[in-house]
């Protein structure tokens, strides 16, 4: 939500630091929000505003070191100003300290209950801590305060929906956000809230694409939405996410350990499920060891975007882009080349002659097919039951008009 909303109307700001540095920061140039408030600092030691911008600039770039010092002498200052705890908050939420990140937000609600900021992050610190009923019961409060806030729609949507995984729930989930745009049509969380429906549960990459890239002009900066547009384009091909499998797995599994970590009581479940874990550690093994190179090579070769182009050298980068240059064709049988030297390469390693080589080929192949064979069954049933969504709601006639109803 609009950071600039976070500070009560009853508050007075300083004309020279307060309003300058909150215009800078609803610009997004966070290193000069932080040079400016430095300057106002060294005419001003004890500017309010000047810290308290300087923290949130800092705790944007993920300097968390040196904004601490900022809130710091905020929390001397003011312990009990919107501003101090909203500080707070952002501080823990950006680190990632979503114990902190609740305590402060409560206390944000006791000095300001009529600030909406405060039980939407609360509702953030809830929803990463595994406690789903407060968090509804928190943002059901933010959206209260602030019904015409898109941020506080937008989590309060993916938040409801959380526990409903069918076509139909995706369906009536992209008309909420929908709806939810009309708030502020340049929301770029809303559109990757949409993207994110369509990629699943709706199975729609296509869709999910142009929700993405929409995102993505709108906040160029957030690497979130790259990769999932990434993710979008990639999923497009039935290839590519049987060859993802082990990526898209480990995603998983590391969601999963973070539940764990919430919830230790989970851990009963694998200790019981022993032999099954065992056997779903070894298939894993086992499918990356197959599969995740060529994943890599299809992702260099033949995917469109880049999952994260800070990450590559500019060399790297003018690489790939003589690459893509190439007709896609070529670059897929460049692909295959590659995947069976990699494999013929390995077996002779292990002492195999090249005829026998060749013949190994066929169990990657045929492990590779049986998993494409699974994916493309899945893809079409998720496809045809959000097919058959979308069929049943255009068979529903619209409501009358109220003089048109019977009776």
């Amino acid at each position: 939500m609009d950071i600039d909303e976070t500070i009560s109307d009853g508050e007075e700001r300083p004309v020279g630091s307060g309003e300058l540095l909150q215009t800078l920061l609803a610009t997004g140039n966070l290193e000069r929000v932080h040079a400016e408030a430095r300057r106002f600092l060294s005419l001003d030691p004890g500017d309010f505003y000047a810290h308290y911008y300087a923290a949130l600039a800092l705790i944007d770039l993920k300097r968390f070191a040196e904004a601490k010092g900022h809130l710091d002498f905020l929390r001397s200052a003011q312990p009990d100003s919107p501003s101090t705890r909203f500080a707070a908050v952002a501080f823990h939420t950006g680190a990632e300290h979503w114990r902190e990140a609740a305590r402060e937000a409560a206390e944000g609600m006791r000095v300001a209950p009529e600030l909406a900021c405060f039980p939407y992050y609360a509702a953030i610190a809830d929803l990463n801590r595994l406690r789903l009923p407060a968090a509804r019961e928190h943002i059901a409060r933010a959206r209260t305060l602030d019904p015409d806030d898109a941020d506080i729609a937008n989590l309060y949507i993916s938040i409801h929906g959380l526990e409903k995984t069918s076509a139909e729930d995706g369906l009536r989930r992209l008309d909420d956000y929908a709806e939810a745009l009309r708030l502020d049509p340049a929301n770029a969380g809303l559109h990757h809230s949409m993207g994110q429906v369509c990629l699943d549960p709706l199975d729609d990459p296509a869709a999910a694409e142009a929700h993405f890239r929409e995102a993505l002009r709108l906040d160029p900066s957030m690497r979130l939405y790259q990769s999932d547009l990434f993710e979008a384009v990639a999923r497009r091909s039935l290839l590519y996410r049987t060859l993802s499998i082990p990526s898209r797995t480990f995603a998983w599994v590391a969601a999963f350990g973070r539940v764990v970590v919430a919830q230790p009581w989970r851990l009963i479940l694998l200790l019981i499920g022993f032999k099954v874990v065992a056997a779903f550690l070894l298939w894993l093994a086992v499918a990356t060891f197959v599969l995740w190179p060529g994943g890599k090579v299809y992702e260099w070769l033949l995917v469109s975007e880049i999952r994260d182009a800070a990450a590559l050298s500019d060399a790297r980068l003018r690489l790939r882009f003589r690459l893509h240059r190439l007709p896609r064709w070529l670059r897929f049988f460049a692909f295959l080349v590659v995947c069976a030297l990699g494999w013929l390469g390995l077996f002779a390693l292990l002492g195999a002659s090249l005829k026998v080589a060749a013949g190994l080929l066929l169990l990657p192949a045929l492990f590779a097919a049986t998993h494409f064979a699974f994916v493309a069954i899945a893809s079409f049933l998720r496809r045809w039951q959000a097919h058959r969504a979308r069929a049943r709601r255009r068979a529903i006639p619209p409501p009358l008009p109220a003089g048109r109803r019977e009776g």
